[in-house]
């Protein structure tokens, strides 16, 4: 059995009154078909992930634009079904469960050159 040990750690001297230092790991085991790749983002709507191609998943995204473009030229947003719930900056990602209940779709939402969304999905 394949596993995937996604981390996430966030620290800060001067965020808050007090430091800051969270940090949570899991070990997640993959039962089913995993994928990597990249695609262009379109001004439109676009399926990344077909609703019901996957069962119940853990997704990774990212904005692959560099960090020095605004959010505004080169932003990704990310619907499920038709409903626009994340936006990407330049560099920003996500990591979340899918159901695949709906379709995971992406655009590019800004004026700048379409950037590309990496990704990876891990059915679990």
């Amino acid at each position: 059995m394949a596993t995937v040990t996604p981390t996430l750690t966030i620290t800060s001297s001067d965020a808050l009154v007090d430091t800051l230092s969270l940090s949570v790991n899991d070990s997640l085991a993959i039962l089913g078909q995993s994928q990597y790749g990249k695609k262009q983002t379109t001004g439109s709507l676009a399926i990344l992930f077909a609703n019901g191609s996957f069962t119940t998943s853990y997704v990774f995204l990212k904005n692959l634009s560099p960090s020095e473009i605004s959010r505004g030229q080169d932003g990704i947003v990310v619907a499920f079904g038709t409903n626009e719930e994340l936006a990407l900056g330049p560099g920003e990602f996500a990591f979340f469960p899918w159901d695949s209940g709906t379709d995971l779709q992406i655009k590019h939402n800004g004026t700048g050159a379409a950037p590309f969304c990496e990704f990876a999905i891990f059915e679990f």
